[in-house]
């Protein structure tokens, strides 16, 4: 039987799942410059993951925390072929694009490139990025066909308000990019003035169990999110990667997804609580210290069948 599928995008503490994939088959590294592949906690996605998903969670009423850094990098890398200065400079600086730029720009776009073929197998992906660009100046030709041919990011131009609002043409995109799904609405307009140039990102991203929790095992329990409501409960036993973690009074819990091409990391801490404490708890080093931690303990689990959508607006952040 087919596992249930309620793993849906890449959720508050699903924030480093894509950095876990595999990036099999392997490609043949440089010699004598060898690149951190998208499993390992170098790989720059965990470290703009991080620190984006530490300025969304500011403001702690936000919930269901969306993010896909390999999505967002590799787009910022697309934009960053066309800029010219201080500001090539900040693109860096946020990428960790070293003195070795082809190279790191390379293990960027494969990593993305590893995740769609792996398309299929532990989950299914539906992606799209887009430059949208509002009474602006021309861009070159050869910059657009760069965006296209090699990131995959198409180019729209957003001219007649009137015709269509700004905000309509943006939610109608992102719904075809995630295969027709509905998108969650943005809590705060973009303000796109005239010469405005906005990167905008949409992603569907649903995974299948490697064992799976099955109609049988599914009941109605109370559940508690921002109020308690009565959600279908999922039941399994077996063999999990687990750690517990006594100090910082947290659970971490590993599940794999099918084909074992991907796997979702869960932080449940021990006691009913805000998620801020949670929040400051996530750093590379303390990531890193749970996951070498982790050992197959046999258990029991109850989860929600969950559908988590999100849209953020950046604008309004940095």
């Amino acid at each position: 039987m087919l596992p249930m599928s309620p793993v849906p995008l890449l959720s508050l503490l699903l924030l480093a799942l894509q950095s876990v994939w595999s990036s099999t088959p392997q490609e043949p590294k440089v010699q004598g410059s060898p690149q951190p592949e998208i499993s390992s906690l170098h790989h720059p996605t965990w470290s703009l993951g991080l620190q984006l998903y530490r300025s969304i969670r500011v403001d702690a009423s936000k919930t269901n925390t969306i993010i896909s850094p390999l999505l967002l990098a590799n787009s910022l890398l697309a934009l960053g072929g066309g800029a010219n200065g201080s500001t090539v400079a900040q693109f860096h600086d946020l990428l960790r694009i070293t003195k070795n730029e082809k190279a790191d720009r390379e293990a960027l776009t494969r990593a993305l490139k590893s995740v769609r073929e792996a398309n299929g197998s532990s989950y299914t992906l539906h992606s799209s990025s887009a430059l949208f660009s509002k009474q602006a100046p021309a861009l070159e030709k050869s910059f657009l066909e760069t965006l296209q041919t090699h990131f995959g990011m198409q180019h729209v131009a957003l001219e007649d308000a009137q015709k269509e609002p700004d905000m309509e043409k943006l939610q109608s995109w992102a719904k075809n990019g995630m295969d027709g799904e509905e998108t969650a609405a943005l809590e705060q307009a973009l303000e796109s003035k005239p010469g405005a140039m906005i990167l905008a990102n949409a992603l569907r991203f649903k995974g299948f169990w490697d064992r799976g929790f099955h109609l049988e095992s599914q009941d109605l329990r109370s559940f508690l999110g921002t109020k308690y409501t009565k959600v279908p409960m999922m039941h399994r036993s077996g063999v999990y990667r687990h750690y517990e973690d006594m100090e910082n009074m947290v659970q971490v819990l590993e599940l794999g997804l099918w084909e074992e091409k991907a796997s979702m990391l869960l932080l449940l801490p021990f006691h009913v609580e805000s998620l801020a404490r949670l929040d400051r708890l996530l750093t590379l080093d303390q990531v890193e210290k749970w996951l070498g931690k982790l050992n197959s303990t046999s258990m029991a689990l109850s989860l929600p069948r969950a559908k988590m959508s999100s849209a953020i607006n950046l604008q309004v952040i940095v």
